[in-house]
C-alpha cells in the first residue's frame, strides 16, 4: 500500500472490525439491561449472546490471522 488514503481506510476498516467485535461479545449485557427497563420482551436476545460472542471471537481471529498472513502491522498503516 503506497497511498496514504489507502492506508487510513484499511485502518479504519479494521478498527470498525474490532469494534463490532467487541460489541458482539459484550452484546448481552445490554440485552439484560432493555429486558429489566424497557420490556421483558428483550431478554429472549440473550438466546441469541452466545452467537454474538461466537462471531466476535471468529471475527478477532480472522483479523489477527489476516494482519499476519499478510505480513500486516498497525505501524504500517499509521506511520506516513
Amino acid at each position: 500500500m503506497t497511498n496514504l488514503a489507502e492506508k487510513y481506510w484499511v485502518t479504519v476498516f479494521l478498527t470498525f472490525l474490532r469494534y463490532i467485535s467487541i460489541l458482539m461479545i459484550c452484546s448481552g449485557v445490554g440485552f439484560i439491561l432493555a429486558g429489566y427497563f424497557a420490556n421483558a420482551w428483550f431478554y429472549l436476545g440473550t438466546i441469541s449472546w452466545p452467537l454474538f460472542i461466537m462471531l466476535g471471537i471468529v471475527n478477532l481471529r480472522f483479523i489477527s490471522f489476516w494482519t499476519k498472513a499478510n505480513r500486516f502491522e498497525m505501524k504500517d498503516f499509521v506511520k506516513s
